[in-house]
Formats: C-alpha cells, structure tokens, sequence
C-alpha cells in the first residue's frame, strides 16, 4: 500500500512542477561529511539547496583550495 502511495505522490509532485535535483559532495580538505551525493524533490535549484542546507550532514566548511564543500546540482531530472 505504502508503494500505491508514494506513486501518486510521485505523480502529483510531477504535476505540480517538481523535479529531482542531485547535488554532489566535493572531497574538499581530503575528507567527506555524510554521504556523497544527495538527491532532493523540489521546485527549484534554490529550494532544492536550502532542503540540502537543513540536513543534519551538511557542511559548508572547506579548504580554500578545494572550493565549496556542496556544488550546485550535477544532474537535474524530470519525476
């Protein structure tokens, strides 16, 4: 029943403009924090990095010569 479920809301959320949104970790300082891609459902790229930003991995610490930590999204993907 849970899978009947999540199919409509699935469905719904493809209606309503959604889409998955990927973002991936960069080794930055030599080292990861939590898992190294992240996808999230959301309506934008913004919305998609703030969902990113409220996990309880999620750092935006990094050396300087590595860069950011978390990139913007790799793969943007219709549900």
């Amino acid at each position: 029943m849970s899978l009947i479920n999540d199919y409509f809301v699935a469905v719904d959320q493809a209606n309503k403009g959604y889409k998955n949104y990927t973002f991936r970790q960069n080794n930055s300082g030599g080292y990861y924090i939590g898992p190294v891609y992240f996808t999230v459902t959301a309506q934008s790229e913004t919305q998609a990095f703030s969902i990113l930003a409220e996990q309880s991995f999620f750092s935006d610490v990094h050396c300087e010569c590595c860069g950011p930590r978390w990139g913007l999204f790799v793969e943007e993907s219709e549900l």
